[in-house]
């Protein structure tokens, strides 16, 4: 009972474990839980600020290139500072055809509040076709759209002026004669191209551009050979020194706005030559911007190989796979993952197109295998209790059936000994005189003496089933010897029961490998049995054995209440009864657990078979000497 209640216990304390260990594994899914919410959080930010990043990197580096581009590449022809010396050389302006830069939609220039494009010609004048693309191959169909866009910049561009400059300037010294005619050389250009188209008109030259070809522009212009002699002789006579040219870092302005983005987008610097002021700047293509650089930007910021090194930004800008970030206005990135664009872009937004992702799918295995651990766990200590609680029945019941055996064993031990007691009294006593009524009384004494020496011996043996299988013997045994001297002692017994008693063995048996003295333990406990329990309407008995191959089956018979076949096995347990038993009828319900346990010690078998008529039958099964059991 008690290694019942420690089982008991045990289970408890288990039952408790594993409803601990479960909300700590709960606990841990849902911290794990909040881990991979953050670290996708984290995931993403991190995307958003290396998209915008690179963005923010793309704008500098544009920045950064156009700033080392010399100030005087914005007119339409300029004269380089760098070979005047040795020659004079007029040479177009790079910018005079469509930039190169893919982000750039065209340049400018604002001096004395009007705006100039080098691709162009100037201020809405006309241009030599040997310097300038026509407005057919021009960029944005022509000087109209561009200047029309960029008025709306020209607040900004006059505040712009009329600030004084935070960040510091780059300087250089250029030589004040270049300097002088490349700021007049628009206003050259234009009216060499003036005078070329009243040339081939055959109309007379207005006097500016009579003043000009008296100088031969128009040949040098195409030569490119010797300078007019007026610039020739300037160029002799030019004083030494020159201008301080000061050109100011790139500032963003925006005009306009749509979606949060801007409807132009200008960088412009500050120029200072000499005492002279004004601005020069490019205009950002947004719709390249927004349409090929940003998605493919996005596409790489959350591409799983983001790390190899990103193309360069003059190469081509299609096919653009599509990206899980998206930009949107600001306004409407509130309550998703989102980042704000650096200036100039800050009206717009970089954000994710759909939710974070669901932790329980990355954890559903982890559930699966917390939930089928407790369920094991459950069913553990499911079958835990099933098993303790078979076992406390077993306790029970065997502390039932000590109980019975106590009380059966002091009866049987009482009645014997009354009995002998009695019968020692008469005769003490001198009462009974008969020599043939002495002998029986003495007779009976002796088979109560018996009687008490086979409990004792049962009580014993049942002492040492506790402790395993009993001890015996086992050799070469001829049965037939040992069974008949067993039926001569117990068919006196059986015959003054009133019960007929048939002894049933062949004239010679086989030998068995078995232990004399185990063999007739067996036997004797089936002939009691039989005497105890064999009085039915037959009240006979019968003990036979028969040869069998490799063994010997000893077979003990009655004719009593006979053993259910449900019970056949039960009966063999320690202080186990039939119910049909009569409970008139004494026994400790040891005899056949004893018996058993000798009988699987010699190697063989021992079972209740059903007998045909009614009553019980028990066989006994010893292999023979020559056999292995």
């Amino acid at each position: 009972m008690r290694r019942v209640l420690l089982a008991c216990g045990l289970a408890g304390l288990l039952v408790l474990a594993v409803g601990v260990l479960y909300a700590l594994g709960r606990l841990g899914l849902e911290a794990e839980r909040r881990r991979l919410r953050a670290e996708a959080a984290a995931r993403r930010q991190a995307d958003l600020l290396a998209a915008r990043q690179e963005l923010a990197d793309a704008l500098a580096e544009l920045v950064a290139r156009e700033e080392r581009r010399p100030y005087y590449h914005y007119q339409v022809a300029y004269v380089p500072p760098d070979v005047v010396a040795t020659q004079t050389a007029l040479v177009p302006s790079p910018l005079a055809e469509a930039p190169t830069e893919p982000l750039v939609r065209f340049y400018f220039e604002y001096r004395g509040g009007a705006f100039s494009l080098p691709a162009h010609g100037g201020v809405g004048s006309a241009t030599a076709s040997a310097l300038v693309p026509s407005p057919a191959t021009a960029p944005d169909g022509g000087g109209a759209a561009p200047l029309a866009r960029l008025r709306a910049l020209a607040p900004s561009c006059e505040r712009t002026l009329r600030q004084s400059p935070e960040r510091p300037a780059r300087e250089a010294v250029v030589d004040e004669l270049i300097a002088s005619y490349n700021r007049n050389l628009d206003k050259v250009v234009a009216l060499l191209g003036q005078a070329q188209r009243e040339r081939e008109a055959g109309e007379s030259s207005s006097a500016s551009a009579q003043r000009v070809l008296s100088e031969d522009w128009l040949g040098y212009l195409r030569r490119g050979g010797n300078a007019p002699a007026r610039f020739d002789a300037q160029k002799k006579a030019r004083p030494k020194g020159g201008l301080r040219v000061r050109l100011y870092p790139f500032v963003p302005l925006r005009a306009g706005s749509a979606d949060g983005w801007p409807e132009e987008l200008v960088y412009v610097r500050r120029v200072e030559v000499g005492a002279e002021t004004w601005l020069q700047g490019f205009a950002v293509d947004l719709e390249r911007l927004r349409g090929e650089l940003l998605p493919r930007i996005l596409a790489r910021a959350a591409d799983a190989k983001k790390g190899q090194p990103a193309p360069g930004l003059r190469k081509s800008l299609s096919s653009v796979p599509r990206s899980p970030l998206t930009v949107v206005p600001s306004s409407a990135a509130r309550g998703r993952p989102s980042l704000p664009l650096a200036p100039p872009l800050q009206g717009v937004a970089l954000a994710w197109r759909g939710p974070l992702p669901d932790p329980a799918r990355a954890l559903r295995g982890s559930e699966l295998l917390l939930h089928g651990a407790l369920a094991l766990a459950l069913l553990a200590l499911a079958v835990g209790g099933g098993i303790a609680r078979a076992a406390l029945r077993g306790e029970r019941r065997l502390a039932r059936q000590r109980a019975d055996f106590v009380a059966a064993l002091t009866h049987e031990l009482k009645a014997p000994l009354a009995g002998v007691r009695a019968l020692a009294e008469v005769l003490h006593d001198g009462l009974v005189e008969d020599p043939d009524k002495q002998r029986e009384y003495f007779a009976t004494m002796l088979a109560e003496c018996d009687r008490l020496g086979r409990l004792v011996q049962n009580v014993l043996g049942a002492a040492r089933l506790e402790r395993g299988l009993p001890a015996v013997r086992r050799e070469a045994l001829d049965p037939r010897p040992l069974l008949e001297d067993i039926a001569g002692r117990f068919a006196p017994r059986l015959e003054a029961a009133g019960v007929r008693f048939e002894i049933d063995l062949p004239s010679a048996l086989p030998e068995v490998r078995a232990d004399a003295v185990a063999l007739e333990h067996i036997v004797v406990n089936l002939l009691d049995n039989a005497v105890k329990y064999g009085k039915g309407e037959a009240s006979e008995a019968c003990l036979r054995a028969r040869p069998e191959e490799r063994g010997l089956a000893v077979e003990v018979l009655d004719r009593g209440p006979g053993v259910p076949a449900d019970e056949r096995e039960a009966i063999f347990a320690r202080f186990a009864r039939g119910t049909r038993a009569p409970r008139e009828i004494g026994g400790a319900g040891l005899g056949l657990a004893i018996a058993r346990a000798h009988a699987v010690a010699l190697g063989g078998t021992l079972e209740a078979l059903e007998r045909p008529g009614g009553g019980a039958r028990f066989r006994l099964w010893l292999p023979l000497a020559g056999e292995s059991s």
